[in-house]
């Protein structure tokens, strides 16, 4: 079942930056901290399309998460964490996308230029979906976190030196197993127009790069709440309520129950 609501856990200055741009942006899956972020290997080799997808991440977790605070908030753990409905990006789901591992819910969204051109055909990459909230699924073995992205019938009986298959709706959404405790959801965008399974083409045109390091999305949804970190300090907080007040923000602001020495 998919979440009501889901959190994000960030900086200040990214919330300001959330609210002033009215996007959430969705960073390429090689600038993510997980550095087996999106890997491919294919007879022996390892594939770059880390930079075929681009994500925003998320937990369900109503409960504070120290880890979460530490690694995503700022090292004195100054960050806030942000809560909205899980349709976020449209108002309703439009549809599910199935897919080899399950159905994946989608969201329409404004037409978003991604400035780039097709590897195929030459005409330019637009985005009017996102994916998700996917639920990652965590596994014990790297080939696990690719297994399904090139185990198609396809592959198995077509292999060729220069030609492969892949299925991009199985990329980004497997993490190793030691980043279980972020519970992770996400949203995905792959922004090509053969998504799906890909049956054939040269390796070179797998190995263009994505232009962008991020996508920002417009989102649809009030932030519903926002949560400040454990080592934020009045003042900070101070200030944090009189630039929401200048932006006509009254998303109500909690206080963590987490007390640390500051």
């Amino acid at each position: 079942m998919i979440p009501k609501y889901l959190y994000h856990y960030t900086s200040t200055e990214t919330l300001k930056a959330i609210i002033t741009s009215g996007n959430i942006r969705f960073k390429r899956l090689d600038k993510l901290n997980d550095p087996y972020e999106g890997i491919v290997k294919i007879n022996d080799n390892y594939i770059e399309f880390r930079k075929k997808a681009f994500c925003s991440c998320w937990t369900p977790n109503k409960d504070e998460n120290m880890l979460m605070w530490s690694m995503y908030t700022g090292k004195n753990m100054d960050g806030v964490r942000i809560k909205m409905k899980s349709c976020m990006f449209a108002d309703s789901f439009s549809s599910l996308l199935e897919t080899e591992s399950g159905f994946y819910p989608v969201e329409n969204v404004s037409l978003i230029d991604y400035e780039g051109v097709h590897t195929q055909t030459g005409k330019p990459i637009t985005i009017n979906s996102v994916y998700g909230p996917i639920k990652i699924e965590y596994v014990d073995d790297i080939s696990k976190i690719y297994e399904k992205v090139t185990s198609s019938d396809y592959i198995r009986n077509n292999f060729k030196e220069f030609a492969c298959g892949v299925d991009f709706k199985e990329l980004g959404i497997r993490k190793l197993k030691y980043w279980n405790g972020e519970n992770e959801w996400r949203y995905i965008i792959w922004p090509f127009s053969f998504i799906g399974k890909y049956k054939s083409g040269s390796l070179d045109n797998f190995e263009v790069e994505a232009q962008k390091e991020y996508i920002d999305v417009p989102y649809e949804r009030s932030i519903e709440e926002i949560l400040l970190g454990p080592g934020i300090r009045d003042s900070q907080k101070n200030e944090l309520k009189a630039w929401l007040k200048s932006k006509n923000i009254s998303t109500p602001l909690f206080d963590s129950y987490i007390k640390i020495n500051i």
